[in-house]
């Protein structure tokens, strides 16, 4: 009786330990499928395995931000440098007389972005030339103006800002 009980016993045991057998190779197989699908995602054509190229981008992520701010550094720079260069150059000639003609007179303005910088007027007469230097303050003068030194500042203040 016992025996007959070991005997049923030892079939269980081979069938389960053939079941395990069969379940391990199973999962070998699917371990293996999977190792190579991971190999093959990490290398991708060009050979380089992915945790390279994710810290090659970081790092070239972490240079383009300082280059970045480099620039912005510079640009701000340069802007404040134009807004202060003289950049606004206009000329008006006129008749400081009615006997004088060729417009030999003239009303040269050099301003900045703000508007501010020197306005250069010569008033050409029959006996002499008069040179007059005045400053130009955020587009206006502390002394009073001719019509044609005004409409100078104006079309020098009328040009391109930054």
């Amino acid at each position: 009786m016992w025996g007959i009980k070991i005997e049923i016993a030892l079939i269980i045991v081979c069938v389960l330990l053939l079941l395990t057998m069969t379940a391990v190779a199973l999962l070998w197989r699917n371990y293996v499928k999977f190792k190579r699908a991971y190999v093959s995602l990490e290398k991708f054509m060009s050979g380089v395995s992915l945790d390279e190229l994710l810290k090659a981008n970081l790092r070239q992520t972490g240079e383009v931000q300082s280059e970045l701010a480099a620039h912005a550094a510079r640009l701000g720079r340069l802007e404040a440098k134009a807004r202060s260069s003289k950049d606004s150059v206009q000329l008006v000639r006129f008749n400081s007389t009615e006997k004088m003609g060729a417009e030999l007179s003239f009303a040269l303005t050099f301003l900045d972005q703000e508007g501010s910088g020197v306005l250069l007027t010569s008033i050409q007469s029959v006996e002499e030339c008069r040179v007059y230097v005045r400053s130009i303050e955020k587009g206006g003068a502390k002394t009073r103006l001719l019509a044609e030194e005004q409409q100078a500042v104006q079309k020098a203040l009328s040009g391109l800002r930054v």
